[in-house]
Protein backbone atom coordinates (compact mmCIF):
# COMPACT_ATOMS: atom_id res chain seq x y z
CA UNK A 1 0.00 0.00 0.00
CA UNK A 2 1.13 3.48 -0.81
CA UNK A 3 -0.29 6.66 0.75
CA UNK A 4 -2.26 8.72 -1.74
CA UNK A 5 -2.69 11.73 0.50
CA UNK A 6 -0.77 12.95 3.49
CA UNK A 7 -2.26 10.77 6.27
CA UNK A 8 -3.17 13.77 8.46
CA UNK A 9 -5.29 15.29 5.71
CA UNK A 10 -7.03 12.61 3.76
CA UNK A 11 -10.17 10.72 4.62
CA UNK A 12 -9.01 8.17 2.01
CA UNK A 13 -6.28 6.03 3.52
CA UNK A 14 -4.48 5.10 0.34
CA UNK A 15 -4.48 3.25 -2.89
CA UNK A 16 -3.72 -0.22 -4.01
CA UNK A 17 -1.81 -0.47 -7.29
CA UNK A 18 -2.54 -3.92 -8.61
CA UNK A 19 -1.95 -3.96 -12.33
CA UNK A 20 -1.73 -1.80 -15.39
CA UNK A 21 -1.84 1.93 -15.91
CA UNK A 22 -3.09 4.17 -13.12
CA UNK A 23 -5.65 6.79 -14.12
CA UNK A 24 -5.34 10.24 -12.60
CA UNK A 25 -7.75 10.94 -9.75
CA UNK A 26 -9.06 14.16 -8.19
CA UNK A 27 -10.84 13.98 -4.83
CA UNK A 28 -12.92 16.87 -3.52
CA UNK A 29 -14.54 17.17 -0.12
CA UNK A 30 -17.53 19.29 0.90
CA UNK A 31 -19.67 19.23 4.00
CA UNK A 32 -22.23 17.07 2.17
CA UNK A 33 -20.14 14.68 0.08
CA UNK A 34 -16.83 13.46 -1.27
CA UNK A 35 -16.46 13.63 -5.04
CA UNK A 36 -13.97 11.47 -6.90
CA UNK A 37 -13.10 12.24 -10.52
CA UNK A 38 -11.24 9.54 -12.42
CA UNK A 39 -9.68 10.28 -15.83
CA UNK A 40 -10.11 7.21 -18.01
CA UNK A 41 -9.81 8.37 -21.61
CA UNK A 42 -10.14 5.63 -24.18
CA UNK A 43 -12.39 3.53 -21.95
CA UNK A 44 -16.09 3.13 -22.62
CA UNK A 45 -18.54 3.46 -19.74
CA UNK A 46 -19.31 -0.27 -19.84
CA UNK A 47 -15.58 -1.13 -19.49
CA UNK A 48 -15.44 0.46 -16.01
CA UNK A 49 -16.44 -1.35 -12.80
CA UNK A 50 -17.08 0.11 -9.34
CA UNK A 51 -17.23 -2.17 -6.34
CA UNK A 52 -17.46 -1.63 -2.59
CA UNK A 53 -16.25 -4.37 -0.30
CA UNK A 54 -15.24 -4.18 3.37
CA UNK A 55 -15.04 -0.38 3.37
CA UNK A 56 -12.97 -0.22 0.17
CA UNK A 57 -14.03 1.44 -3.08
CA UNK A 58 -12.38 -0.27 -6.04
CA UNK A 59 -12.41 1.34 -9.46
CA UNK A 60 -11.25 -0.95 -12.25
CA UNK A 61 -11.36 -1.06 -15.99
CA UNK A 62 -10.48 -3.39 -18.79
CA UNK A 63 -10.16 -2.23 -22.37
CA UNK A 64 -9.70 -4.76 -25.14
CA UNK A 65 -7.19 -3.47 -27.66
CA UNK A 66 -6.68 -5.39 -30.87
CA UNK A 67 -4.17 -8.18 -30.51
CA UNK A 68 -0.81 -7.65 -32.23
CA UNK A 69 -1.16 -8.64 -35.86
CA UNK A 70 -4.94 -8.21 -35.82
CA UNK A 71 -5.70 -5.82 -38.62
CA UNK A 72 -8.75 -3.77 -39.44
CA UNK A 73 -10.07 -4.26 -42.94
CA UNK A 74 -7.97 -2.27 -45.44
CA UNK A 75 -5.73 -0.99 -42.65
CA UNK A 76 -2.39 -2.07 -41.26
CA UNK A 77 -0.96 -0.76 -37.99
CA UNK A 78 2.67 0.16 -38.46
CA UNK A 79 3.23 1.52 -34.97
CA UNK A 80 1.31 1.28 -31.67
CA UNK A 81 2.52 3.46 -28.78
CA UNK A 82 -0.49 3.77 -26.54
CA UNK A 83 -2.72 1.23 -24.94
CA UNK A 84 -4.96 1.33 -21.90
CA UNK A 85 -5.57 -2.29 -21.11
CA UNK A 86 -6.24 -2.85 -17.43
CA UNK A 87 -6.21 -0.86 -14.21
CA UNK A 88 -7.43 -1.16 -10.66
CA UNK A 89 -7.32 1.39 -7.85
CA UNK A 90 -8.72 0.93 -4.37
CA UNK A 91 -9.45 3.56 -1.76
CA UNK A 92 -10.48 3.16 1.87
CA UNK A 93 -13.80 4.86 2.35
CA UNK A 94 -14.05 7.53 5.02
CA UNK A 95 -16.04 6.50 8.09
CA UNK A 96 -18.74 9.10 7.35
CA UNK A 97 -19.34 8.01 3.72
CA UNK A 98 -22.79 6.57 3.11
CA UNK A 99 -21.94 3.42 1.14
CA UNK A 100 -25.54 2.68 0.12
CA UNK A 101 -26.01 6.12 -1.49
CA UNK A 102 -22.93 6.28 -3.74
CA UNK A 103 -23.69 7.55 -7.22
CA UNK A 104 -21.56 7.48 -10.38
CA UNK A 105 -21.82 9.21 -13.73
CA UNK A 106 -19.76 9.32 -16.92
CA UNK A 107 -18.92 12.40 -19.00
CA UNK A 108 -16.36 12.62 -21.81
CA UNK A 109 -13.85 10.12 -20.41
CA UNK A 110 -14.21 11.28 -16.80
CA UNK A 111 -15.89 9.07 -14.22
CA UNK A 112 -17.57 11.11 -11.46
CA UNK A 113 -18.28 9.31 -8.18
CA UNK A 114 -20.26 11.04 -5.43
CA UNK A 115 -20.07 9.65 -1.92
CA UNK A 116 -22.60 11.39 0.34
CA UNK A 117 -21.49 12.06 3.89
CA UNK A 118 -23.42 11.18 7.00
CA UNK A 119 -24.41 14.41 8.65
CA UNK A 120 -23.13 14.68 12.18
CA UNK A 121 -25.76 15.45 14.70
CA UNK A 122 -25.19 18.92 16.01
CA UNK A 123 -24.83 19.00 19.71
CA UNK A 124 -25.57 22.25 21.39
CA UNK A 125 -23.25 23.12 24.24
CA UNK A 126 -24.83 22.22 27.53
CA UNK A 127 -23.95 23.31 31.01
CA UNK A 128 -24.03 20.72 33.70
CA UNK A 129 -23.44 21.28 37.40
CA UNK A 130 -21.67 18.47 39.19
CA UNK A 131 -22.58 17.94 42.81
CA UNK A 132 -19.65 17.53 45.17
CA UNK A 133 -20.03 14.67 47.65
Amino acid sequence: MEDFFHPDWSPFAGLNRQTGDMPAVNIHESKDAYTVEVAVPGFAKDEIRLQIENGMLTISGEHQTPAPGAEVKDEKTTRREFSYNLFSRSFSLPADALENDIDASWDKGILHIRLPRQQAESTSPQTKTIAIR
